[in-house]
């Protein structure tokens, strides 16, 4: 298969950029390794700041390429330049994708709260993540999520944190926090909310607003302090041990669910995929961009670009810009190495 564009990933960075690529009247090609398009944000149900549902932004961003050009359940497993100067990409089924230039989109993985035994995540009925909660706000039935009176929700779980691999930011969990606090909250009114957190970066616009809403409309409580133990009682509760950090005092509460906010870490697939095709790599395991301060989108690689979270946490705002900014790097590689089209 011959393409001008070849976007590994179909999630919201690759469709995105596939759209914006279709605009400008393209030819591309999107792999995408999942049996259906959208990434994480699929999954999402409401999105911050403004509780916009998720397919409300994926859904017309789909709509507006051309959808026999994403080809699902490829895995993308190498990506090579041969003798005549462009790209082959060897996807899991076999097939090869020949590409004067590649995209790369293919995203995060969320952190495994497993890891974090101390949690009781996998242990525990009542410990979810965030993502479970996504899934029941989407509609999807979890018996950890039974009219619980008494609810917590501990931020930088997997994140900001050297034992776990994972020394960076995630930087979207405290205000997915906040709007899950607030959504669980609309949803049980009666119940007490509690929400444990290291530092609350809310550097969004309409950030600062929800966290001042989560306070002074709907009574959430913010602790500054890391939980370090959660066990269970002879009735099923579970029983949290944390400071407050503020107090220098120790918290012990008894809840009926708590919320492991797992963040963005660098997805093992992708770190096979470039040290195999020569792609750099940062510390942090996420892909290392040609020049971070001013060339946006760019890899180590001439003709690779990248976009999204791939290049590390991102919010949608940020990735929709370095889609932007990565199409425009194409088109400019396009037409220097391809004059003639």
């Amino acid at each position: 298969m011959n393409t001008k564009v070849h976007i590994v990933g179909g999630g919201i960075a690759g469709l995105k950029c596939a759209s914006i690529l279709h605009s400008k009247g393209f030819d591309y090609l999107v792999s995408e390794r999942q049996s259906c398009a959208g990434g994480h944000v699929a999954n999402w149900s409401m999105l911050f700041p403004d509780g916009r549902e998720s397919s409300l932004l994926i859904g017309p961003i789909y709509e507006s390429v051309d959808s026999s050009k994403i080809l699902k359940g490829e895995e993308v497993l190498s990506i090579k330049k041969n003798s005549n100067g462009k790209y082959d990409s060897v996807l899991s089924s076999g097939k090869i994708i020949t590409s004067d230039s590649v995209i790369v989109a293919s995203g995060f993985s969320l952190f495994d709260a497993t890891k974090k035994e101390e949690y009781g995540y996998g242990l525990f009925e009542g410990v979810i993540t965030n993502a479970d909660l996504e899934s029941w706000f989407k509609g999807a039935g979890d018996i950890a999520i039974d009219s619980p009176s008494k609810i917590g929700f501990l931020h930088c779980v997997g994140s900001r944190d050297a034992k776990a691999g994972n020394i960076q930011c995630s930087k979207v969990c405290c205000i997915t926090a906040v709007k899950q606090a607030i959504r669980i909250k609309e949803r049980f009114p009666k119940a007490q909310v509690y929400s444990f957190y290291m530092d609350l970066r809310m550097f969004g616009r309409g950030y600062e607003d929800l966290y001042l809403e989560a306070q002074s409309k709907w009574g959430i409580r913010f602790i500054r302090g890391r939980i370090s133990e959660v066990s269970q009682n002879r009735d099923k509760q579970l029983v949290i041990k944390a400071e407050d950090t503020l107090s220098s005092r120790p918290v012990k509460l008894t809840l009926d669910l708590l919320v492991l906010m797992s963040g963005m870490a660098p997805d093992s697939s992708n770190n096979n995929l470039f040290l195999d095709t020569g792609i750099g790599l940062g510390k942090d395991g996420f892909l290392l961009p040609n020049d971070i301060m001013d060339k946006p989108g760019t890899t180590t690689l001439e003709g690779i670009f990248a976009a999204g979270a791939v290049n590390g946490p991102r919010t949608i705002p940020d990735l929709i810009g370095e889609c932007h900014a990565a199409c425009n790097n194409v088109e400019i590689f396009l037409k220097k190495t391809h004059p003639d089209g």
